[in-house]
């Protein structure tokens, strides 16, 4: 699961998989790949399951079965949880790491059908580009399928099949990436921060930013400042 920058993962038969910050790749055991990290660097949390405890499993390790990314939603966010459980350990972490992946493998088996695979489509590629390209802007659902002439209800439904969320969660995340990067390398305030990233008052950035991340804006800057 990498967190800030970009890195992107070139596999064995062609694909290519652009994760950015809280995004999730699957990736068989000894599935042939390599990485290329962005200009401004990235940390990744990579987790593994020994091949015995994976057969105790058992359902729950299909996800493993085959490449597919997770760019949002439920399953990036219990990872969050598991890397800020690694950043501020105590005596119950083990067991709460353990829970929290077991949890992620669980889900990954139920949510499978959120898997990348195959071509997405040009107008929902696009879609998804303006979603990065505004997405401090008051965007709305029927503006987006508008320009790139699609009905909103099929927008909303493709674009969570194929990308495991919805383009509003979609867009937070893009929001608080945004804010994170700005947390960590600047000295801006934080009701400057969420301005920035498209959030209407600091007390929403706040809440939103803790429900993504597990840590406060306050919290996550202290953690990410270099050192």
């Amino acid at each position: 699961m990498p967190s800030g920058g970009c890195l992107v993962t070139s596999m064995s038969d062609g694909r290519t998989c652009e994760c950015a910050s809280r995004s999730l790749l699957f990736k068989p055991a000894g599935e042939p790949h390599s990485d290329r990290f962005g200009r401004d660097g990235m940390r990744c949390l990579v987790i593994e399951v020994p091949p015995a405890r994976g057969a105790l499993l058992g359902p729950a390790c299909r996800a493993l079965d085959r490449v597919w990314h997770v760019p949002g939603g439920q399953l990036p966010r219990i990872a969050a949880r598991i890397y800020q459980e690694l950043l501020s350990p105590d005596a119950a972490s083990a067991l709460a790491i353990e829970a929290l992946t077991l949890e992620l493998m669980v889900e990954a088996s139920r949510n499978g059908r959120a898997s990348s695979g195959g071509r997405v489509p040009p107008w929902l590629a696009q879609a998804r580009a303006v979603l990065h390209e505004q997405f401090s802007h008051d965007l709305q659902l029927s503006t987006v399928a508008r320009l790139v002439g699609v009905h909103p209800v099929h927008l909303a439904r493709e674009f969570r099949r194929r990308f495991g969320s919805t383009p509003g969660d979609y867009l937070r995340r893009l929001r608080v990436e945004a804010a994170a990067r700005r947390l960590a390398g600047s000295e801006a305030s934080l009701a400057e921060i969420a301005a920035a990233a498209g959030f209407s008052h600091q007390a929403h950035f706040c809440r939103v930013f803790k429900r993504q991340t597990g840590m406060t804006p306050s919290s996550y800057r202290r953690a990410h400042r270099p050192r």
